[in-house]
């Protein structure tokens, strides 16, 4: 608390979000400090604005100055049209930006979209890169393609019900520490 007093961004940012998670959230003292961060760059402010307020404004700041999961947010707004219009040119280049810097969860929504769904003409070489990488990541979704693929031998992938089985108990441990630690927060 000292340092948000003392006009630190990062703990402005942290203490802005605390105030709106409250049982009995403090929405006016939240989004005060959430704003103030957000003028001085702070990147998750800029993101935690961006999912409560004028979303694809505030995501674009945080994209711009770095913050992964606003990139990936962004390409979720451009995907759905959450705030713009939907353009799914933009929502690939997000996903892509954030996927190259090693953001699991954009390696997903990037593989999803080049393996031909909202209307993106597939490619599946790049789709499978991105799949793979985000199943190393620890991501469980990708993980259970995976095992699909090599369940049916699709995609480029050999049949291999080995590597099927590996990656659908890879896949479960992922999902089981995934609960656990939902647990334990």
């Amino acid at each position: 608390m000292e340092k948000a007093s003392a006009g630190d961004p990062a703990a402005m940012a942290v203490l802005g979000v605390i105030y709106l998670n409250l049982p009995n959230p403090d929405e006016g003292q939240g989004l005060a400090l959430l704003h103030k961060a957000a003028d001085m760059g702070d990147p998750v402010a800029l993101r935690e604005l961006g999912q409560r307020t004028d979303a694809a404004q505030m995501l674009r700041r945080a994209a711009d100055a770095g913050d992964l999961e606003a990139m990936k947010d962004l390409g979720d707004a451009y995907m759905y049209g959450r705030g713009v219009p939907i353009d799914n040119g933009a929502a690939i280049e997000w996903y892509r930006r954030a996927a190259e810097r090693g953001f699991v969860p954009a390696m997903r929504m990037l593989a999803f979209m080049l393996e031909g769904y909202h209307d993106v003409p597939p490619d599946e070489v790049e789709a499978l890169h991105w799949r793979q990488a985000g199943a190393v990541g620890g991501d469980a979704v990708s993980m259970r393609v995976l095992a699909r693929l090599y369940a049916v031998g699709a995609d480029g992938l050999p049949k291999d019900q080995a590597q099927s089985d590996s990656w659908n108990a890879k896949a479960s441990a992922a999902e089981v520490q995934g609960l656990i630690d939902k647990i334990d927060r």
